[in-house]
């Protein structure tokens, strides 16, 4: 029972009404703001709109005294908020739980209702790819951030390695279980070899430019060049499976370590392996 009858006095029938459309909505997932709070603040709430505004009376406590009046953003900003909440979750429980977490359970996680997932995201593939093309955005900015800098000396370079693996760090759930990934979302695999093909080519202009400033070796084949782009990607697809399995480093740490493992992987090619 949501109001006992003194609750019931203290409001007006249309105000009544307004509510109980507004709790099926909410609970529909059609208003995206109600559905992240708890099924018990409920209790002693009033809803209703108001020029495009959402609002609600009541009391976290749900104590009919020092009743608060709360103003909700527009209902039209909410969706992006939500996206992001959805996203924020899914990530923590693929990180933590495995890719077979369903939608269901990260609504319950984040504290909003399936209705409202759907209502964003129509299926647990559909938060893998978003969270898939969130990672390969944050390497295109840091490759376009690298290049525009022109900075090609060791300590730069350092901190590119840490900062790749930040990144992967964060989103690890795709690379631990990329490849079942890839077999359940045919989509990801194939943007992934085309991926590929652009990186590979972005690498080569960067190691000849690289060769040109006197960085690396100028006396090394073409074919080696081509290895050392495949090494990264195998290195970077791959280090958390071994670190999963044998060193079990837990962020920064992470990072740090295999961020020393590229950089000894490289030190061979370089011109003057004791310089800067």
């Amino acid at each position: 029972m949501l109001f006992s009858s003194t609750h019931l006095r203290k409001y007006s029938l249309p105000q009544i009404l307004t509510f109980s459309l507004c709790t099926s909505l909410a609970f529909e997932g059609l208003l995206p703001h109600v559905t992240s709070y708890n099924v018990g603040d409920w209790g002693d709430v009033i809803a209703y709109f108001s020029g495009g505004v959402f609002y609600y009376y009541g009391h976290q406590n749900l104590s009919i005294k020092n009743w608060e009046i709360h103003k909700i953003e527009k209902i039209v900003n909410e969706p992006m908020d939500t996206k992001e909440k959805i996203l924020n979750g899914a990530l923590e429980l693929y990180n933590s739980k495995g890719i077979n977490v369903s939608t269901r359970h990260i609504a319950a996680h984040i504290s909003i209702s399936p209705g409202n997932l759907h209502y964003h995201f129509k299926h647990t593939d559909d938060i893998v790819k978003e969270l898939y093309n969130r990672l390969v955005a944050a390497f295109d900015e840091l490759i376009k951030d690298f290049k525009q800098s022109g900075a090609i000396d060791r300590e730069s370079l350092k901190s590119v390695y840490l900062q790749s693996f930040s990144i992967e760090y964060k989103y690890r759930f795709i690379l631990l279980n990329f490849v079942e990934i890839g077999k359940r979302v045919p989509s990801i695999q194939a943007a992934y070899r085309e991926l590929v093909k652009r990186r590979k080519a972005e690498f080569a202009l960067i190691f000849r430019k690289m060769v040109s400033v006197g960085y690396f070796r100028s006396d090394l084949p073409n074919e080696i060049w081509e290895s050392l782009a495949t090494t990264f990607f195998i290195l970077g697809d791959f280090w958390l499976s071994h670190n999963e399995l044998i060193d079990k480093l837990k962020e920064y740490e992470a990072a740090v370590a295999y961020s020393k493992l590229m950089e000894y992987t490289i030190l061979p090619l370089l011109a003057d392996p004791n310089g800067s």
